[in-house]
């Protein structure tokens, strides 16, 4: 229970920090089970044009996916549409709050499962021309290193390893840590850093202005 409550105010301080991070253009809905081999393809493109491999590294689409095993799970796609062979941990109540964007007033949920926790919503359903019904994953944060991201980060993975594969990204400083963003239009993939210079927190999720 103290976790979910600190994960629930990590939540919202996400929300509050990214504010100012925001570009609302529409995104792939349908996932591709090639996506992962596109990254890979991507970055390959990306060395062969950067001959000092000066870590001028491109986020894309592609990137806001994670996989654990045979599971795969796709940043800002329907929630109606998302399978998983892992068991939900059954909580009293998922609802988190609301989240106000101007006029606009978004409706947000938790989804825990032993490797990660899920927030969905309506969010920017205004903006992406949605039905204010359909709730959409708005939210990734994985719990263990069971789960990856498109180009192999997990949970303890090295700091190094983020700049080499992602580039230098948004550096972020506050008393909980360091964190390090990459941002696609109203999509953000941030990396925390422990004292040890390892991933201790990845998430992915959707901007809300």
């Amino acid at each position: 229970m103290k976790r979910y409550i600190k994960n629930t105010i990590v939540f919202f301080c996400y929300i509050a920090v990214c504010i100012f991070i925001t570009s609302c253009t529409p995104i792939v809905e349908n996932y591709d089970k090639s996506s992962q081999s596109n990254v890979q393809k991507n970055l390959a493109e990306e060395a062969k044009n950067n001959n000092e491999n000066k870590l001028s590294k491109v986020i894309y689409d592609d990137d806001f996916i994670v996989t654990g095993g045979k599971n795969t799970i796709v940043l800002d796609t329907l929630y109606k549409d998302f399978t998983i062979n892992k068991k939900e941990i059954e909580l009293e109540d998922n609802y988190v709050g609301d989240v106000s964007s101007g006029d606009y007033v978004y409706k947000y949920y938790i989804h825990k499962f032993e490797d990660f926790e899920m927030y969905v919503s309506n969010a920017n359903y205004d903006k992406k021309n949605r039905d204010f019904n359909e709730y959409y994953i708005s939210q990734i944060t994985l719990i263990n290193s069971n789960f990856k991201t498109a180009r192999g980060i997990s949970l303890g993975s090295s700091y190094d390893d983020v700049i080499r594969l992602y580039g230098e990204g948004i550096k972020q400083y506050e008393e909980s840590g360091k964190f390090i963003i990459y941002q696609l239009n109203d999509k953000a993939l941030s990396f925390e850093i422990d004292e040890n210079q390892k991933i201790k927190d990845i998430t992915l999720r959707v901007i809300v202005e």
